[in-house]
């Protein structure tokens, strides 16, 4: 049952050279704390959508936002990431994001000083004014000597509880009363509020005792109608694809859905063995399936092709309305100048046989993936050679087009490899460090 848990999501991409960098290949990995600190960064930094205001958020801005307070203290996303006064920024309702890559971490993502903005010109009103700076702090309030002001009771809590100076900055007022702008902007309405270098609180009495007593004005949405962003900012973005993230250059194809690698046999009497592992995919709520095809089986002598094996799995799995992700590896005797069953030095065979393959199977093997685990010595015969992996998989890609233009090509998935690992040896891991530069590159195309 070990192959039920074993699980690879799927992905798949709308553009050429667009994809997920996401880490793929067969097997449970060691994880140690830095590898699970990085993929929980990977996974908030996901693109999501936001169907309310039609817009996606990603890359260091959604990991920002999730781990900054969220929906409850930015409010929903109200433009696409934009350039705007030479840095990329995105509007929310209660913020603004800026990506400054010129400071090191956790700096790089900054907020816009939306309160000093709103603010400009009212130094001489009475809220404004700094108080003395002898003024002292107690157990009620808080002076901050930076600004003139202080920060009272239950402001105070939710300064302190919600991300603090990051979040809000320094206070720019005492509280006052003000009426608030007009909606979509404002509620129209009086409301006891105080200023912040990029914030704006405001006491809702009528929801005393609850976390909703103390809210952030919508200072986004202000800014937003008083200074119009560019119109392709605004405009609502397409649910199905996420456009690519400025702030790191990736591009994130939509989600397709979920599979298991399977194990899988070519023989007549296997049928109900599939039958098995289908029905569990099923049950488990999954649509994919991935298996591997060993190249050395399906063209013993060159030019032979024998696709019989293959025919049961797929129909089969056709049949139980589950997709198919065919990995093809393995290289026979003869296509390989020592016999082994690696990578070969020549990729005309495997291009000719990648068209073959999607051709034949046209519309019912959706995605072909090159290789797997190319990283490691004893996948490829016995040495890693990045070089002649790109020629595979340059004749891969263009073997599955001829055979079937909307077919998925699947970068191979690579092997995690712990420093002093001894599968690759000094060299092999040496080659490792460039395959994971290479596996940066986009993971599908398309």
């Amino acid at each position: 049952m070990s192959n039920y848990h074993r699980v690879l999501r799927i992905v798949a991409l709308a553009v050429v050279l667009g994809g997920l960098l996401t880490q793929g290949g067969l097997g449970a990995q060691p994880v140690r704390a830095d590898d699970a600190a990085s993929a929980q960064v990977d996974a908030l930094r996901m693109p999501r959508y936001f169907s309310d205001t039609g817009f996606w958020m990603q890359g260091p801005f959604r990991e920002y936002w999730e781990t900054h307070g969220g929906l409850y203290t930015f409010g929903l996303p109200i433009t696409g990431v934009f350039m705007d006064g030479g840095l990329q920024k995105q509007y929310f309702e209660r913020a603004i994001f800026e990506w400054h890559p010129e400071n090191s971490d956790p700096y790089q993502v900054l907020l816009q000083r939306l309160g000093a903005i709103r603010t400009a010109g009212r130094q001489g009103e009475q809220p404004f004014q700094p108080l003395p700076s002898d003024t002292g702090s107690d157990d009620n309030c808080q002076f901050y000597g930076a600004t003139g002001h202080r920060l009272c009771f239950g402001f105070k809590t939710y300064w302190t509880t919600n991300g603090g100076l990051p979040n809000f900055g320094y206070p720019l007022s005492e509280e006052f009363t003000e009426r608030n702008d007009p909606p979509p902007a404002g509620d129209g309405q009086e409301h006891t509020v105080q200023y912040f270098e990029r914030a704006r609180f405001e006491y809702h009495p009528e929801y005393a005792g609850t976390q909703y007593e103390t809210l952030l004005g919508l200072l986004g949405s202000e800014y937003l109608a008083r200074n119009p962003a560019p119109a392709a900012a605004i405009a609502r973005q397409p649910q199905d694809m996420p456009p690519a993230d400025p702030t790191t250059g990736l591009h994130y194809g939509p989600h397709v859905g979920y599979g298991f690698n399977i194990a899988w046999h070519g023989d007549d009497h296997s049928q109900a063995f599939h039958q098995q592992t289908l029905d569990k995919v099923n049950e488990a709520g999954f649509s994919w399936i991935r298996i591997q095809v060993q190249w050395r089986e399906i063209e013993r002598n060159p030019g032979a092709y024998d696709f019989a094996s293959i025919e049961r799995i797929v129909s089969l799995a056709r049949q139980n309305n589950v997709r198919v992700l065919a990995s093809v590896l393995k290289a026979p005797a003869w296509a390989t100048s020592d016999g082994t069953d690696g990578i070969p030095s020549d990729a005309a065979p495997y291009q000719a046989l990648m068209q073959q393959l999607a051709s034949v199977f046209k519309g019912r093997v959706d995605a072909w993936e090159i290789w797997n685990e190319q990283n490691l010595a004893f996948e490829t015969g016995g040495s890693v050679d990045i070089g002649r992996y790109v020629n595979i998989l340059k004749a891969g890609y263009t073997g599955v087009k001829a055979g079937d233009p909307n077919a998925v090509v699947v970068f191979g998935g690579l092997r995690h490899v712990l420093p002093g690992d001894p599968i690759c040896g000094p060299a092999g891991r040496r080659r490792h460090a460039l395959f994971k530069r290479l596996w940066r590159l986009p993971r599908l195309v398309r």
